[in-house]
């Protein structure tokens, strides 16, 4: 993605139907500064890649029916603007109360 760092938006999704796809998400957020909304659906995705923590602009986060296993509790600290945060469909998530009463206070829709 360092080809677009102007990018406000992105939106990736795997299929439903078919496994979900693994996909290497380390470094790709680093050169995004100007990403606000960040919507991955149906990926392989075990936890939250730190770069996403340094996009300090970020109002949007959806990682709706991924492989997420744990939510940083930094995620509260780190993203300063975050105001909607969709984590729904994450069988194998598991966040202890305290983090979500957190998140609730942190976001304005808080999806779980």
């Amino acid at each position: 993605f360092h080809y677009f760092p102007n990018l406000k938006y992105l939106y990736i999704r795997g299929f439903e139907r078919f496994d979900r796809p693994t996909l290497s998400f380390e470094n790709s957020f680093a050169k995004l500064p100007k990403l606000e909304e960040l919507y991955l659906y149906f990926v392989a995705l075990e936890k939250i890649p730190d770069t996403v923590m340094n996009l300090k602009k970020l109002k949007y986060l959806s990682l709706n029916k991924t492989t997420l296993k744990t939510l940083p509790v930094s995620l509260i600290y780190n993203l300063r603007f975050l105001r909607w945060l969709d984590i729904k469909y994450n069988n194998k998530l598991e966040i202890p109360p305290i983090d979500i009463e957190k998140l609730k206070k942190k976001c304005k829709d808080f999806k779980y």
